[in-house]
């Protein structure tokens, strides 16, 4: 079932940047402005995440 998982998300990757122009053409400019900012969002709060993991196993104390 991983090994499938894992084909299929490779397919999906592959087909993506094969057709990549060809989508964001279709997209258009505000989308992927909108695109762009909700992934930077999305880096931020992963970042932020491993930031307090990080500063919760160096400080006990914090839990």
């Amino acid at each position: 079932m991983v090994v499938a998982a894992f084909l299929l998300l490779c397919a999906i990757t592959y087909t993506l940047f094969i057709f990549g122009p060809k989508i964001t053409r279709l997209m258009g400019k505000n989308v992927m402005n909108v695109v762009t900012r909700m992934m930077g969002l999305i880096l931020a709060v992963i970042g932020t995440q491993m930031l307090v993991a990080g500063l919760k196993g160096a400080f006990p104390l914090l839990n």
